[in-house]
């Protein structure tokens, strides 16, 4: 058969969300006569490539860093996509 899921993180700071995650998967099985089952599936972290900049990092290296006001790190991890192909036997 095949399944799906989805999965929803948030982060709350005084009230308010300070990190959002949506990741998600979906996969199939075939049954191969009495050989095994072969099961393809397809999983996304950070599906919507949400940013979230580091305000730390910018606040650490205003005073000696010439680009004022740069955010130059995240929080967050860019979208990630993997692929698996098993075989049970």
């Amino acid at each position: 058969g095949a399944w799906s899921t989805i999965a929803i993180a948030l982060e709350f700071e005084n009230g308010a969300v300070a990190f959002f995650s949506l990741d998600s998967g979906l996969s199939k099985a075939w049954s191969i006569r009495d050989l095994g089952k072969l099961k393809l599936s397809w999983e996304v972290y950070n599906v919507t490539n949400t940013v979230r900049f580091d305000p730390q990092n910018m606040i650490d290296h205003q005073l000696i860093y010439t680009g004022l006001g740069v955010y130059s790190a995240l929080l967050t991890k860019p979208r990630v996509m993997q692929f698996a192909l098993r075989f049970d036997f």
